[in-house]
């Protein structure tokens, strides 16, 4: 039932989309705009700069709105595709702290993330808001990071166009509270976890930085670039290839960095991998399947290229129900992102009875004696490769490019000591004996803790009164 008096609220837009309501059973719900501790000021918003400001490099950067995204809760700053090095002449200070919540009101709308560090040299598009949140700042922004919160924007604001704007109605979206007396443990406890889940994703990024470093001084140090030269007919002949990318100075200074290393280089098949494309999931393929975004018993899990992380993990699975024997990852095994976001990669171990496949746009190194620390090592010197631009020249084709099986040759990698191999690939796999929680540990860590929060709210906006047992029993039924 739709009222006039509700048609004339919402200015007279007929549109059965924005007319559509999202209410809780929990009335104990505050707007955002009365959560903030002062009304949004100009100074506020983000600012544009033009494209003409871009850079190759720089030390200044300007932040777009793909740096706050659904799966992270810390600004990401992993990928070309979520900042843009930004002449210094147009930089605007807007003293970006840690711990400010950003929010996205263009684009990818609603979408928020909080800043892990200080950033003095980064700036903020108009896209963005920077929200003055005080009091129950993380149960907040928790809340906002729930499809609840989501979908009420997504209501607010009209679809059809290329690129949604939402002006400020994220202010009209309620947070629900939890009332009676346990609601103050009950914030604490989320508020809590959701600062467990920043601190986990930071150390994250941490170790990451600490891969590429290792990796990028220990080829500095041990090796040498050639001296770059134009390439000839022959060169091009014996390549069959013309693209410029391949023969760009980027691209051979990594390449003989590698091949120059004192310790020696490998292919990938010298390394123990047999390559292969992932399974064919196509019905003219294996038949008739079913696919859907949760768990169902005896289903497959499939990795898929485009769900991988900057970080060498899997962002998320889809279920994938077959009669047939599909293809299995083993332990040791490296899916590589081979179509589109190329270089992107996880390495997977501990799979114990978990039937997991990935599709056919994804490259499957198949490591044939399930070495973990080598396998380790070479995912992340794989993602190095793919953070220097080597995977951007090698590749071909548009909508971010392919890697066909025939490029691979191409593809080698460093003999580094063991003892270097085995310190990257603690900081990846993580270590048992040594208590090193690598990024693959954190990452499930982080995923635990989502799922508990995301229970804790549907719990939350199901009814206003609820007990403090009640979120343990989530705790403990599920194993957090």
């Amino acid at each position: 039932m739709i009222k006039y008096d509700d048609i004339v609220k919402n200015q007279f837009v007929l549109s059965p989309h924005q007319l559509q309501l999202m209410e809780y059973a929990n009335k104990n719900t505050f707007k955002l705009s009365s959560l903030l501790s002062r009304k949004l000021k100009k100074v506020d918003n983000g600012v544009d700069i033009g494209s003409s400001n871009y850079m190759r490099n720089s030390k200044y950067m300007f932040l777009k709105t793909k740096a706050a995204n659904k799966t992270n809760y810390i600004i990401d700053l992993s990928s070309n595709e979520t900042f843009e090095f930004m002449n210094h002449k147009a930089f605007v200070d807007q003293n970006l702290k840690i711990g400010d919540v950003l929010l996205s009101k263009d684009s990818n709308i609603g979408e928020c993330c909080i800043l892990d560090d200080n950033y003095p040299n980064i700036m903020i598009a108009s896209a963005f808001y920077k929200l003055p949140l005080e009091k129950n700042k993380y149960y907040i922004f928790s809340f906002m990071k729930t499809d609840y919160y989501k979908s009420q924007l997504d209501l607010m604001v009209p679809r059809g166009a290329t690129i949604r704007h939402a002006g400020t109605k994220f202010l009209d979206c309620l947070i629900p509270f939890p009332d009676g007396a346990d609601s103050l443990k009950i914030i604490s406890k989320i508020e809590s976890m959701t600062q467990e889940i920043i601190e986990k994703e930071r150390q994250i990024k941490i170790n990451e930085k600490l891969i590429f470093e290792l990796i990028g001084k220990e080829l500095l140090n041990n090796s040498s670039a050639s001296e770059y030269k134009l390439p000839r007919f022959r060169d091009v002949f014996e390549k069959n290839r013309v693209d410029a990318g391949y023969y760009c100075q980027e691209f051979k200074n990594t390449s003989s960095l590698i091949k120059n290393y004192k310790y020696g280089y490998s292919s990938l098949e010298e390394f123990g991998y047999k390559i292969s494309r992932g399974q064919n999931l196509q019905v003219s393929c294996i038949g008739k399947s079913i696919e859907t975004n949760k768990y169902i018993e005896g289903f497959y899990k499939i990795a898929k290229p485009t769900n991988l992380s900057d970080y060498g993990t899997v962002d998320s699975y889809n279920y994938f129900g077959n009669k047939n024997e599909l293809s299995l990852l083993k332990d040791g095994d490296i899916v590589f992102s081979a179509e589109g976001t190329i270089g992107k990669c996880a390495m997977f171990f501990n799979l114990g009875n978990q039937r997991v496949i990935t599709n056919i746009h994804g490259i499957i190194l198949n490591k044939l004696n399930h070495n973990i620390v080598e396998s380790g090592f070479v995912c992340c010197f794989l993602r190095y490769l793919r953070k220097v631009g080597y995977f951007n020249n090698l590749s071909v084709g548009g909508q971010g490019g392919s890697m066909a099986m025939k490029y691979w040759k191409d593809i080698v990698i460093p003999r580094f000591p063991e003892k270097i191999v085995k310190e990257i690939s603690e900081l990846y796999c993580g270590s048992y004996e040594k208590q090193i929680d690598g990024i693959i540990n954190l990452d499930n860590q982080v995923k635990s803790l989502k799922c508990f929060l995301n229970k804790a709210f549907d719990l939350i906006v199901s009814k206003e009164n609820i007990k403090y047992e009640e979120l343990e029993r989530i705790i403990v039924e599920n194993d957090f």
